[in-house]
């Protein structure tokens, strides 16, 4: 094999080689994607929380209330 070929296979698998890597990097519009999606799951679960936080703030004025009136009627 002359130096020749063995230059121009080498150069073939240095080139396979880097194909093959950059192949499985993700670009930047499949991050941006990514971010997005998780961005919109992070607002449901704000919002689911935040639903069941009025839930209970609710039920605790509720019970708040009620406490208030039963200290008037024993009082």
């Amino acid at each position: 094999m002359t130096n020749e070929e063995l230059l121009e296979d080498l150069k073939q698998y240095i080139s396979a080689t880097v194909s093959q890597a950059t192949a499985e990097l993700a670009t930047k519009a499949d991050v941006t994607k990514r971010f997005d999606e998780m961005d919109e799951r992070l607002d449901e679960i704000q919002n689911g929380i935040g639903e069941v936080l009025l839930e209970h703030d609710n039920k605790l004025r509720e019970h708040d209330t009620q406490l208030r009136h039963l200290k008037h009627k024993l009082a």
